[in-house]
């Protein structure tokens, strides 16, 4: 059963605190400042939805990756696995024609799939833009707002931001996988930094592994504090 517009909705809040969620909705809007936060909260939520063993196709839709054709091409395509999970990144940064395609067609496209929107924006800065498509949103969607959880940092949240380009949460995560993993855990940030240094451009991928050699010759060779020289390598290399 899809819940219509104007009908009450679950707010929820993952992470400090836990809440019921009807897996009724299909459309849910995630918010939080947090990525390390938003993507717990959204492992929490894919696994109330989807019962355990069960398939699900997952799509990601970057804001700044994906264009109206992507989706009208994409976007109905049957999927192979018993259900469907369409996942949209940055949310507010959506194009006006994004806005226009996924209005006009959004509960189509939850009758076929769960649909997550995914926000850094709170619902106070969503409702303030007096945008007609996050209007819808407010109205459509069950929001969840992720907020910082106490479970533990792991290397793969740090890998997240990385991927975001998430200089904050990258620091975040490198400051509780310190506290938790000790000092070793440089040499295996240090590597995850020289892989994704593989997929830059030629002059910036220079830039970055001359920063990532200074930084492991000055933790092997100078005894440099480890944690200090990680996150001034972070803010170096995604401070841009």
């Amino acid at each position: 059963m899809i819940r219509r517009a104007g009908l009450p909705k679950p707010w929820l809040k993952i992470g400090k605190q836990k809440a019921a969620m009807s897996t009724t909705s299909k459309v849910f809007l995630l918010t939080g400042n947090n990525a390390l936060a938003r993507d717990k909260a959204l492992k929490d939520l894919k696994q109330k939805v989807f019962p355990q063993g069960s398939s699900c196709g997952i799509f990601n839709y970057y804001a700044d990756t994906f264009q109206v054709k992507t989706l009208q091409e994409e976007i109905f395509m049957p999927s192979f696995d018993q259900q469907k999970l369409i996942i949209f990144r940055g949310t507010e940064n959506f194009q006006k024609d994004i806005k226009k395609f996924l209005s006009a067609h959004l509960e189509k496209i939850a009758a076929i799939s769960y649909v997550v929107f995914e926000s850094d924006w709170d619902v106070g800065a969503l409702r303030g833009e007096e945008d007609d498509f996050f209007d819808l949103l407010l109205k459509r969607a069950t929001v969840v707002n992720a907020v910082t959880a106490q479970n533990n940092v792991t290397v793969n949240d740090l890998s997240d931001c990385l991927r975001r380009n998430d200089l904050a949460g990258a620091l975040y995560a490198v400051n509780r996988l310190f506290d938790s993993e000790g000092d070793f855990i440089s040499q295996l940030i240090i590597g995850m930094l020289t892989s994704r240094a593989a997929y830059l451009v030629a002059a910036e991928k220079a830039r970055v592994l001359n920063l990532i050699f200074q930084a492991d010759r000055s933790i092997k060779e100078k005894g440099n504090n480890p944690k200090l020289i990680i996150e001034t390598l972070l803010i170096k290399i995604l401070k841009r």
